[in-house]
């Protein structure tokens, strides 16, 4: 039931929302006709991505058509998939009513916000959600060998989806250093599964370099300090010479 009243209420809003700027770079990355195509126009650094999301979205727009709802699909059963995983992970060692407030706590969240959106942060949340939930299985022997290929497939899959996911490492690698010092023993199959799910960062280090070099142009610098002085002043900014109002 939970999981037909969260379909409803995101396909709704994928439905009625329009694109964004960061969506229409996913569609018209996804419309390039050729695989080769799309990494070159990664390559040139203008959009920090792997191409895999973009080669997703371009499945699903030659399948189902491309509409608001359709490109958005990939990110609703993401965050859906990823609220079954915590939900699984909590009430394991608790109760289901626990289970149930870790699930659906993240969509009281910012969170909510990539679960309708076409960009690959929902994948990422979902992919390390799976990956925590591997962890947990595979350092309780639960399907011991199944959980371990799922912990590196979690793990490489959301470095595909987006390089940010390179941070899900972090606590469970901390988890893991944890639990080997109170066995006062390496677990060495759980540690061959997160070197084995890097494979994807050396496989797309071409395009990273590249993003890395347009990085320092391509955002805004933060500037709290000019913020917080222009809070500060009592005149009124400078009216605009122009006629139309601006789009950026």
């Amino acid at each position: 039931m939970l999981l037909l009243v969260y379909l409803a209420i995101t396909g709704a809003l994928a439905h009625y929302r329009l694109f964004w700027n960061d969506e229409l770079f996913t569609v018209y990355i996804a419309r390039i006709p050729s695989v080769s195509g799309i990494w070159a126009f990664l390559a040139t650094g203008v959009e920090q991505t792997p191409p895999t999301f973009h080669l997703l979205t371009r499945l699903v727009m030659h399948t189902l058509g491309e509409h608001h709802l359709t490109v958005r699909l990939p990110s609703i059963l993401a965050m859906g998939m990823m609220g079954i995983c915590l939900f699984v992970v909590v009430s394991r060692h608790t109760s289901t009513a626990y289970g149930l407030i870790a699930m659906l706590f993240p969509f009281f969240t910012q969170a909510f916000l990539y679960a309708y959106e076409a960009r690959p942060y929902a994948l990422v949340l979902a992919f390390s959600a799976g990956s925590l939930l591997c962890w947990q299985s595979a350092t309780e022997g639960h399907r011991r060998t199944l959980s371990l290929v799922g912990l590196a497939a979690n793990l490489a899959a959301g470095l595909c989806s987006h390089y940010y996911a390179v941070l899900a490492f972090l606590p469970l690698v901390a988890g893991e250093v944890a639990r080997s010092f109170a066995r006062r023993r390496v677990d060495r199959a759980v540690w061959f599964a997160f070197c084995a799910a890097t494979i994807p960062l050396f496989a797309f280090l071409p395009l990273l370099m590249a993003g890395h070099k347009l990085a320092g142009t391509f955002w805004a610098p933060p500037g709290g300090s000019t913020w917080w002085a222009s809070t500060r002043t009592s005149s009124p900014p400078p009216p605009s010479h122009s006629s139309s109002p601006s789009l950026c």
